[in-house]
């Protein structure tokens, strides 16, 4: 995986979200249960729905590997050079939003 890391990001009109000098557009957003199985999908992942909850999934795992029983993930940003990954978890479900990346201006 090119990058894990957290940031803060903020959100711009029409749904885009601001980042430096680049401007994302949401492409789609699965959740997936307790048990890493996807449970709604937003947007249109094509073919690869499946491998990208696997990911996800071996992610999180890993992650709680290397987290206390006391923490919690709040959010974990997978980067690569055209799309973001944004994973969140709360209540037993794990939202991963997807945005495309374009240089803004």
């Amino acid at each position: 995986l090119a990058q894990v890391a957290s940031a803060g990001l903020s959100l711009g009109p029409h749904g885009t979200r601001l980042c430096g000098s680049m401007a994302s557009a949401k492409e789609g957003e699965l959740v997936l249960n307790s048990s890493g199985i996807v449970q709604q999908r937003d947007g249109d992942w094509g073919d690869e729905q499946e491998q990208v909850a696997a990911n996800v999934w071996q992610i999180i795992r890993e992650v709680k590997h290397l987290t206390v029983p006391s923490e919690t993930l709040k959010r974990i940003t997978v980067s690569f050079e055209e799309r973001d990954y944004v994973i969140t978890g709360k209540d037993g479900q794990y939202h991963v939003v997807r945005w495309s990346r374009a240089a803004s201006g």
